[in-house]
């Protein structure tokens, strides 16, 4: 028979609770999408920065500038083109096309306020002509510059504007020269440049917040 104490013993284990099933294992919540580029380039709005003359670049696509009589002298269909501000009333901004090309190269016009991004205004990595100029800033002194490259040839490349090979591609080209910039990670960055045959001046006359 049993001891006193082996029955203790076995009546003790008999009030051990069963061991807990285990905790379904939670599912792991999904990877967040990579975000996106945003739809629209940003604007400086004249009323807010410095009297011209300044240096901008062309923000909306496409623009038909106009001249003194109201027709139009020039059509630009690429974004950041390179414009020299003249005079900015209160609905119309009066500049010269440095970056336009064939006719309509130099040509002086009248533009709706609000197209344009000024030299000398800051911006973030999001936005594909902000990016564009950091890097023109660079190639304009001399560094990073693509093999054989001048500075006046990689100004006049980007001055040209750009046009969007996808939502996640924005492609300068002109005069045989290509600029490409690909969306990734949050932000664009430079998949590959060399340089056109036209040069440009590389100077530019900033603006500065009022």
């Amino acid at each position: 028979m049993p001891s006193p104490a082996e029955l203790a013993g076995r009546a003790a284990a008999d009030r051990v609770p069963p061991p807990s099933p285990p905790e379904p294992t939670k599912a792991l919540a999904p990877a967040p999408p990579p975000p996106s580029p945003p739809k629209a380039l940003l604007s400086t709005p004249e009323q807010e920065i410095s009297r011209p003359p300044y240096t901008a670049w062309t923000t909306h696509a496409p623009l038909t500038p106009v001249g003194p009589g109201g027709g139009a002298v020039a059509h630009i269909t690429r974004y950041g083109v390179r414009i020299e501000v003249l005079q900015v009333l209160d609905h119309r901004t009066r500049f010269r096309c440095v970056g336009c090309t064939g006719e309509a190269s130099d040509v002086e016009a009248w533009l709706q306020p609000g197209r344009l991004r000024a030299a000398g205004i800051g911006g973030t990595r999001e936005d594909p002509l902000v990016v564009a100029l950091q890097i023109r800033a660079r190639w304009a002194g001399g560094r990073d510059l693509p093999e054989g490259a001048t500075p006046g040839q990689m100004c006049a490349l980007v001055d040209a504007g750009f046009v969007w090979d996808s939502p996640k591609r924005a492609v300068w080209e002109s005069d045989g020269g290509r600029l490409v910039l690909v969306w990734s990670d949050g932000r664009w960055s430079l998949e590959s440049a060399t340089a056109p045959r036209d040069s440009t001046n590389c100077r530019t006359d900033r603006a500065h917040d009022t």
